[in-house]
């Protein structure tokens, strides 16, 4: 099962101008949140999100639903923990399922590519 397929809302873009007020990275007790998005590292991750944002474009959905087909045709993936504020987020979510069939070889790859953190299948694991 994996977590956190939107990296705590990163990838949906809503980071990409700041730390917006309403956001979980300016609650209470998410300090270390709103700490990774203004470091070195929260920038260039934020950088390649823009780039995956331009993919999901292209394929016809968002980034959100692109993250979460991405984890589902993991191998060893059986399902995805989401975190939802409302109905309307479910839903776009859950969109996630109608781009599973454009998740080929050719376009994961460049996903993988893109954002350098390819998971390692159980054979190459063992090796």
């Amino acid at each position: 099962m994996t977590w956190s397929p939107l990296a705590c809302g990163l990838i949906t873009g809503k980071y990409s101008d700041g730390v917006p007020d309403c956001s979980r990275a300016s609650m209470k007790g998410y300090q270390w949140l709103k700490e990774r998005v203004h470091s070195e590292e929260g920038r260039r991750q934020l950088a390649k999100i823009k780039e995956l944002h331009l993919v999901a474009d292209r394929l016809g959905c968002t980034a959100a639903q692109l993250a979460i087909a991405w984890c589902l045709r993991s191998e060893g993936v059986s399902s995805v923990l989401l975190g939802v504020s409302n109905t309307d987020q479910l839903l776009e979510n859950l969109g996630a399922l109608r781009i599973l069939s454009q998740m080929t070889p050719q376009t994961v790859g460049e996903i993988d590519a893109l954002l350098g953190n390819k998971p390692h299948s159980k054979k190459e694991s063992r090796a």
